[in-house]
């Protein structure tokens, strides 16, 4: 946003922000093209581990036709699962976009009984405590398992990581989210923090789907942040975790009923809120972590 000579605020365009519009090119692309990047980064792991099994170039010069013959096994099994789950992925994509209601749909009943409070299913968190024990518990034995410095380095770096999503976890199931849906926003609070945000600016709510082995799951909740000010404070992506009474998919629809109901006519004046360092350091940080833990089971650096 800049000021005018008289006091109006006018909001920059992608234009006049180059490496603002470069990086959302480079976002529109990802996730664009998420499917076959998703692939390519499976893809890349096989051929590293194939590489790394067959002990590099100079083993494959030592015994090239043992290497041709796992070579050409490993292709003809990953070829046909990869052509498969590309195109799997592009028929049920991981974002499934919430769609608003038929014009001639009844409104929702329940939003008449405002507010509406939802807590926190003890139930559901404690399922997710279960699945982040039982996948922290894979983690620390494959570290242990490392030779030498290696295991040391790799439990000492994961576990504060891995003590602090546990105790967030472990004090979650005490006090317990609370989700509040009023005329005048949408209120989230935990036992660390309280957020409102008015329905003018919701935007883009979002489930996040799983899939494996037939089965199907929702993830979360997600939804953009707009304002009239791109360069606001706060978060510009908001995640609610699946742990509520309601069905996610339920809860999203009244929450896209309630924005379609309460925002006000100026919401059509809003922009997206720009993203940050603080929105890529998470998912950073996570792939960092993955391809650590790849290099020290795959590559040894300590054998």
């Amino acid at each position: 946003m800049s000021a005018s000579a008289n006091g109006e605020r006018v909001c920059l365009s992608q234009e006049a922000d180059p490496l603002n519009a470069g990086r959302e090119k480079v976002i529109n692309f990802a996730m664009k093209n998420r499917p076959f990047l998703i692939i390519a980064l499976a893809a890349a792991v096989i051929v590293w581990s194939l590489y790394q099994s067959l002990g590099g170039i100079e083993g494959m010069q030592r015994d090239p036709t043992v290497s041709l013959g796992v070579i050409g096994i490993v292709v003809l099994i990953s070829v046909p699962f990869f052509w498969f789950r590309y195109h799997r992925l592009q028929r049920e994509p991981i974002y499934e976009a919430v769609r608003d209601p038929e014009p001639t749909a009844p409104p929702d009943s329940q939003l008449d009984r405002t507010p509406l409070v939802f807590v926190a299913s003890r139930l559901k968190i404690l399922g997710l405590l279960l699945f982040s024990v039982l996948a922290f518990s894979v983690v620390a034995l494959m570290l242990w398992t490392q030779p030498g410095v290696c295991g040391v380095v790799g439990i000492a770096t994961t576990a504060p990581f891995i003590v602090f999503t546990l105790a967030m976890a472990v004090i979650g199931l005490v006090v317990l989210e609370r989700l509040e849906i009023t005329p005048e926003g949408l209120k989230h609070s935990t036992f660390w923090r309280s957020r409102l945000w008015s329905w003018d600016e919701i935007r883009d709510l979002t489930l996040i789907k799983g899939r494996a082995f037939g089965l199907s799951w929702t993830s979360g909740i997600v939804f953009n942040r707009f304002s009239s000010d791109r360069y606001a404070s706060g978060p510009a992506r908001i995640m609610l975790r699946p742990t509520w009474p309601m069905a996610s998919d339920k809860l999203a629809d009244m929450l896209n009923r309630a924005r379609l109901r309460w925002s006000s006519p100026k919401a059509s004046e809003f922009v997206p809120v720009r993203k940050g360092l603080s929105h890529y350091l998470p998912a950073a940080l996570a792939w960092l972590f993955v391809g650590i833990m790849l290099y020290l089971l795959i590559g040894r650096p300590c054998a």
